[in-house]
């Protein structure tokens, strides 16, 4: 069971990795682990990267960030990636040999049925590993305005109409579209507009494309104040 995975992989205590152990119950939780990693805010001020485990792509790719915030961020979200999927697979971080589909996505080069995505944002991380099959994760920062006015040609008129009668919702919705679409591991910017993506009571999101897609389940995830989360698993 993926949730036997222990979370302390970092590799200094002003960071943590903490495992969530509360999915919902209709996501095959014991198929599908999530943590969250939490960024100490003074790691954009001192110390040296944390590049050891990750390979010479990574590397470089870390580096081309130009704020130091960025390159921690990214750093330590492949570090804590590297070190969940090698203790899975029981080999060393540098051994988990990564390869990139079309549209960018990394999976694991031998194609091993294990799944896995990541996102961070500000002083978060969410890491995912699934062997129920292709998982997407999203958390956003909700505090840059008007998100529906904003990013015009994005939301579908349902998402609107929802957004009408509740207001705030913006950040949900967008994280359920991004993590849905990372689940399907096809371009985010294309499809986009071919999604919609309507939060339910129970924390499901209803998920209708229109184009042909396949079945993809979703739902909100809870986050730290201030962001918004989603979670999402291609049904096989």
């Amino acid at each position: 069971m993926l949730n036997a995975l222990l979370p302390a992989l970092l590799s200094a205590p002003a960071d943590t990795l903490t495992a969530l152990l509360h999915l919902p119950a209709a996501c095959g939780s014991v198929h599908t682990a999530l943590w969250r990693l939490d960024i100490a805010p003074a790691r954009a001020r001192a110390g040296v990267l944390p590049l050891a485990d990750l390979s010479n792509d990574e590397q470089a790719r870390c580096l081309r960030y130009r704020r130091p915030e960025d390159q921690w961020r990214h750093a330590l979200t492949r570090q804590a990636l590297r070190r969940l999927l090698a203790l899975q697979l029981g080999c060393a971080p540098l051994q988990v040999a990564l390869a990139y589909s079309a549209q960018g996505k990394p999976e694991l080069a031998d194609g091993t049925p294990l799944w896995f995505n990541v996102s961070h944002a500000g002083d978060h991380a969410l890491l995912a590993l699934s062997t129920h099959g292709p998982v997407g994760v999203d958390i956003e920062r909700t505090n840059h305005g008007q998100l529906f006015d904003s990013v015009p040609g994005v939301f579908s008129m349902a998402e609107h109409a929802h957004g009408q009668r509740h207001p705030g919702s913006a950040y949900a919705i967008w994280s359920g579209k991004e993590a849905v679409l990372k689940a399907w591991g096809v371009g985010i910017a294309t499809h986009l507009p071919a999604l919609s993506v309507l939060p339910q009571p129970d924390g499901r999101l209803a998920v209708h494309f229109d184009c042909a897609a396949p079945q993809i389940s979703a739902w909100t995830l809870a986050a730290p104040d201030g962001y918004a989360a989603a979670l999402a698993l291609l049904q096989r």
